[in-house]
C-alpha cells in the first residue's frame, strides 16, 4: 500500500530527519543557483549550509535568501573580499578599532566592539573596517559555532568619532555597505547593537543610514548612556569594560600559531 506524502513528510520529522532534509533542500538551491552562474563557485558542505539554517532558525526560505544573499555580496564588493586575509587587516586589530570582549563562558552571545574614532583616515582605507569586521564573524562561526544559534550582540564605541571620519563614512558607497553587511552577508543574527558616546555628527551617519534597515534591525539599535550600559552588561555577567573600553577589550590580533578557514578561502594563518 502507497504512503501518502503527508505520511511521509511526518515520518521524516519524527525521526528527526528534519535538518537532514533541510540541509537535502538548501544544497539542491544551491547547486542549481551555480549552473546558472559559471563564473560563480560555492560551499555546498553540510556544516556551511547548517550555519544559514541555524541562523535564520531553520526558516527555509530565510536560510536559502541568506546563502544567495552571502555570495552575492562577495561578488558585488571584490575589494572587501579579495584577498581576505587576517595579516591584511592586522592594523584594524591591533588598533582596537575592532574586537570581541571577553566573556566569562562561551553559552552568552558574544560581544564585538567597534570604535571607528581609533581609525586613522590617512594611515588606510574604510574598506579595512569590513574587512576586519567579516573576518571577525567568520572566525567566530568556525571557532564557536554556538553562536550560529545564539547571535552576537554589537558595541559601538564612538568616543573620537569626528569629521575625519564622517566624511569617508556619510557617502553613499559606505552606508549601502554598512547596511548590507549589518543585515544579512553572513549567517549570524544580530541580536542587538548598542551605541553610546555618540558626537553630534552620528546624527547625520544614521539617518542616512536607518531608511536602508529592516524594521527588525532598527528595533535592535539602542542608543545608551554608560550608566544604562553598566547595567545591560552586569545583567548580561560580563566583565566591566565600559568605563575604560579602549584599555580593557580583547586586542584580536591575526598572527600567530592559530588558525582560521574561511568557507571557499585557503587555510589563513592568523
Amino acid at each position: 500500500m502507497c504512503r501518502s506524502k503527508s505520511s511521509i513528510f511526518t515520518e521524516i520529522l519524527t525521526k528527526g530527519g528534519f535538518i537532514l532534509f533541510l540541509l537535502s533542500v538548501v544544497s539542491g538551491f544551491a547547486r542549481s543557483m551555480w549552473k546558472s552562474n559559471a563564473d560563480l563557485h560555492g560551499c555546498l558542505s553540510d556544516g556551511f549550509l547548517l550555519r544559514f539554517l541555524r541562523a535564520r532558525k531553520f526558516d527555509l526560505n530565510n536560510a536559502l535568501h541568506s546563502y544567495r544573499l552571502y555570495y552575492e555580496t562577495r561578488t558585488l564588493y571584490p575589494d572587501i573580499f579579495s584577498n581576505l586575509r587576517p595579516s591584511c587587516v592586522q592594523h584594524v586589530f591591533t588598533e582596537c578599532v575592532v574586537a570581541r570582549l571577553p566573556s566569562p563562558n562561551d553559552v552568552d552571545c558574544p560581544v564585538l566592539y567597534f570604535q571607528p574614532g581609533r581609525w586613522d583616515p590617512d594611515s588606510w582605507p574604510p574598506t579595512d573596517l569590513f574587512r576586519a569586521n567579516i573576518l571577525m564573524v567568520e572566525e567566530l562561526l568556525l571557532r564557536c559555532p554556538a553562536t550560529q544559534v545564539h547571535g552576537v550582540v554589537i558595541l559601538v564605541d564612538l568616543t573620537d568619532l569626528a569629521w575625519r571620519h564622517g566624511v569617508h563614512m556619510i557617502g553613499p558607497s559606505f552606508i549601502r555597505r554598512a547596511a548590507r553587511f549589518i543585515q544579512g552577508c553572513t549567517p549570524v543574527r544580530v541580536k542587538a547593537i548598542h551605541i553610546y558616546n555618540e558626537p553630534l555628527l552620528f546624527s547625520r551617519i544614521f539617518s542616512a543610514l536607518r531608511p536602508l534597515l529592516k524594521d527588525k534591525i532598527r528595533k535592535r539599535n539602542y542608543m545608551r548612556s554608560l550608566m544604562e550600559l553598566d547595567e545591560y552588561f552586569t545583567r548580561m555577567n560580563h566583565f566591566p569594560i565600559i568605563r575604560r573600553p579602549s584599555a580593557n577589550v580583547t586586542r584580536i590580533v591575526r598572527s600567530g600559531s592559530n588558525v582560521c578557514q574561511l568557507p571557499q578561502s585557503p587555510t589563513i594563518q592568523k
